[in-house]
């Protein structure tokens, strides 16, 4: 998997008018955020046809941390808007570049020819409205050079999305938070924990 940075088209799920179905892509153990690329392989049939469906449509699907049970995809409540960047066959399945676009509140599903789509409504989306740029230690420098050059709101985003060892529920709860100061003191809260943990683990 590689992971950066990245800017999505300007579409914006807010800007639709009330709600809008999508293909699915439930990804168990992984939570995609706006602003950001990745580059995934998909060896489970299922989902690359997901991702040629999203292809043949527009290129847009939403991502969701999924979890695999008897009754089907068990998700969070809020995924990401994606958009397909490209799909080549490997010798593993499909590697897919996503570049995340927005927040999309998951309110439904239905199946098309078995496939799984969601439907989705839009989320309010807030600026980050202090003077005072956000700090946080530990992340990677090419997250780093980063900070004060894209939108604050959009930077914690990716800064959530780099930040190393963070547990897959705190990203879930992250996506889901749609205020950027809370977002920031969510993040200092779980990089604040870490470290006193790895204090107490080495005492």
């Amino acid at each position: 998997m590689s992971t950066g940075p990245g800017q999505g088209k300007p579409f914006k799920v807010e800007n639709l008018s009330g709600m809008r179905r999508f293909p699915a892509l439930p990804i168990p153990n992984f939570v995609l955020f706006p602003g950001c690329t990745v580059s995934l392989q998909f060896g489970f049939p299922a989902l690359q046809e997901q991702l040629e469906i999203a292809r043949r449509n527009g290129g847009l699907l939403v991502v969701a941390n999924g979890t695999r049970t008897s009754k089907g995809w068990l998700v969070p409540e809020v995924g990401c808007l994606a958009e397909v960047r490209s799909i080549k066959r490997t010798s593993h399945g499909l590697q897919a570049s996503l570049a995340g676009i927005d927040r999309a509140r998951i309110v439904g599903e239905d199946y098309q020819n078995e496939r799984l789509f969601w439907t989705c409504e839009p989320m309010p989306s807030q600026s980050w409205t202090r003077k005072k740029l956000p700090e946080l230690a530990g992340l990677p420098e090419q997250v780093r050079v980063f900070r004060g050059k894209m939108p604050t709101e959009l930077w914690l985003d990716v800064a959530a999305f780099h930040t190393p060892n963070l547990p897959i529920k705190e990203k879930v709860a992250l996506l889901a938070e749609t205020d950027p100061g809370l977002r920031y003191y969510q993040l200092l809260e779980s990089t604040r924990e870490k470290k006193k943990n790895q204090r107490v683990s080495l005492n």
